[in-house]
């Protein structure tokens, strides 16, 4: 949907171009340093991967986030999460996978209590049996966390 924000654009220089510049006049090698520093448990070549599905959607486009309301984000979350959901399912992702895409996603999902909380407690904290119980519900999304209590008083 077109707005005023569309054809607004930022005094020159941009920052692209600052950052641009100032990248061109370092010594410092790049691709060695990225390789150095993230290179472990093949972050970047997953990064690379995960992100060369994303970039072909419009929802994971940033251009106008910045200029939505709360419920408005609120709904964008809810797609991309939705989508996500969809895009490991299609691709295979692991939950490795799962978690880059959410990472370069860069956007607070409303499914964050699920994944940062709720997985965690019932694989920490939940006995074998539980774990049996909760955890295919939880990877197929039939069970969405919000509280990290919840579970465990259905299982005693």
């Amino acid at each position: 949907m077109p707005d005023f924000t569309d054809k607004l654009k930022p005094a020159s220089p941009g920052g692209d171009a600052i950052l641009a510049r100032e990248r061109g006049a370092s010594n410092v090698p790049i691709q060695e340093l990225s390789e150095h520093l993230l290179s472990r448990d093949g972050f970047l070549s997953r990064q690379e991967r995960i992100l060369r599905v994303l970039e072909k959607d419009p929802l994971f486009r940033k251009s106008k986030q910045m200029n939505l309301s709360r419920p408005e984000r609120y709904h964008l979350g809810l797609a991309r999460a939705k989508k996500l959901k969809r895009l490991a399912d299609q691709h295979q992702w692991d939950a490795e996978d799962l978690s880059m895409a959410q990472y370069l996603c860069d956007d607070v999902s409303p499914y964050m209590v699920h994944y940062a909380m709720f997985v965690t407690t019932i694989k920490e904290q939940g006995d074998e049996k539980q774990r049996a119980y909760w955890m295919p519900k939880v990877e197929t999304m039939d069970v969405i966390g919000r509280c990290c209590t919840a579970w465990q008083s259905t299982m005693r």
